[in-house]
């Protein structure tokens, strides 16, 4: 757990050509921030769905929990981005809920998940 990543750096601008060469050259996608979120959740957050598929074909886990115990499923049920929560839910993603954890209180949204 630590700073962000290159892998990180490009996904969050929408890269797709960077984020591609990080990943044939062995980046890895699970690798976590202060935030406990890997690449997938800026993918996800920023909606880049190539970007998204790309990590999810490399087995980036679509079931991490972040600091607050929130899945990318949940942030993007938050955000009303369902194009983003079926390419997830294709790969086997589900909110913390699903996966049997009390979601916790993010900050940015200051409500907890919807049950």
């Amino acid at each position: 757990m630590g700073d962000v990543t290159p892998l990180m750096f490009a996904t969050i601008p929408g890269h797709t050509k960077v984020v591609e060469i990080l990943l044939e050259n062995g980046a890895e996608v699970d690798v976590v921030d202060i935030n406990k979120r890997n690449a997938l959740f800026y993918s996800t957050g920023g909606e880049f769905p190539r970007i998204t598929t790309l990590l999810l074909n490399k087995d980036s886990n679509p079931n991490l929990t972040d600091v607050h115990n929130l899945t990318p499923t949940d942030y993007c049920i938050r955000q009303n981005q369902q194009s983003m929560v079926e390419l997830l839910k294709k790969h086997g993603g589900k909110t913390a809920e699903e996966l049997g954890i009390e979601p916790g209180k993010d900050p940015a949204f200051g409500t907890k998940a919807k049950k």
